[in-house]
């Protein structure tokens, strides 16, 4: 398998690898263009050999997987999944990865691969922009850096023009005035978040919006909720400032003030208005509460 270098968004790219690493799987890095069927990847890309101890770990993984249709019954219904149809990590993490059945120098012979012990993240030392700093959009983890320089009260403004002369700039990029932060300061948010930061010789032309800081609340059903979970775990993992609304919270209204956002995880109409399910699949599952909840 081949994961090759300059992804879209670099930090999943490198996260994917780092989990395969920290598995046992074995990972090389080219050190120069490779040969995969017809493509030639760059220097930098990951190389996983197949033939290794986690093979069937790494098989399961990377490729795609079918999710099987089970019937009960000859005609019936396909059995849904409980909560995943798939384990395929370039799907779920968005990252190019190929599968080629032999691997060689783009000039001929075989492959200049070197066994690696950990990841090269994106992100490192700043040097100092008269024109401010830019921050794509394209990495997940720039929703993290956006959050943390918010919660400092630095101003963050969102481009909607590429910068002209900086390569892969699109709109949505973020934009930090040079006044709001030192290099020192973004360099440590580069290296921690995993996020490219770019120096700019001159402020970018052109609108920007302000990004406004945004505080979330999050009901809880006392009814457990997965989706709640999940969503939970999400706003965590980017730094989103939350709290968390249950029921009595919802009814007194004492968050007015204090969120700007509300999410509703995916729950039924019934648990919102009763605090119980009403469909008998649901019920097999489900403790009766006490009243108050």
């Amino acid at each position: 398998f081949v994961v090759p270098a300059g992804q879209r968004d670099p930090v999943a790219a490198a996260e994917l690898v780092d989990l395969l690493l920290r598995h046992g799987v074995r990972v090389e890095r080219a050190d120069a263009p490779v040969l995969a069927g017809r493509e030639v990847y760059p220097a930098g890309s990951y190389v996983i050999p197949a033939a290794q101890p986690y093979r069937q770990f790494l098989l399961t993984m990377l490729r795609r997987q079918r999710y099987p249709e089970v019937v009960p019954y000859a005609g019936g219904p396909v059995l849904p999944p409980y909560d995943i149809t798939t384990w395929s990590l370039p799907i779920s993490m968005g990252v190019e990865v190929t599968e080629a059945e032999d691997l060689s120098a783009s000039g001929g012979g075989p492959a200049r691969l070197t066994a690696i012990q950990a990841v090269d993240w994106p992100g490192g030392d700043v040097t100092s922009g008269a024109g401010g700093y830019l921050i794509s959009h394209a990495a997940d983890t720039a929703f993290t850096a956006l959050n943390r320089l918010e919660a400092e009260g630095k101003k963050v403004y969102w481009l909607k023009r590429p910068v002209e002369g900086v390569a892969g700039s699109a709109p949505g990029d973020l934009w930090i005035p040079a006044d709001q932060e030192t290099p020192e300061a973004l360099g440590r948010l580069s290296r921690d978040a995993h996020v490219p930061v770019t120096p700019l010789a001159k402020a970018p032309a052109g609108p920007a919006l302000r990004v406004k800081p945004v505080r979330v609340g999050l009901y809880k059903p006392w009814v457990a909720s997965i989706d709640e979970g999940w969503t939970r775990f999400l706003l965590e993992q980017y730094g989103f400032a939350y709290e968390t609304l249950d029921n009595a919270r919802m009814k007194d209204g004492t968050y007015r003030g204090k969120v700007t956002t509300i999410l509703l995880p995916s729950v039924e109409a019934d648990i919102l208005d009763r605090g119980e399910p009403a469909s008998e699949d649901r019920r097999r599952f489900w403790s009766p509460l006490p009243p108050p909840y």
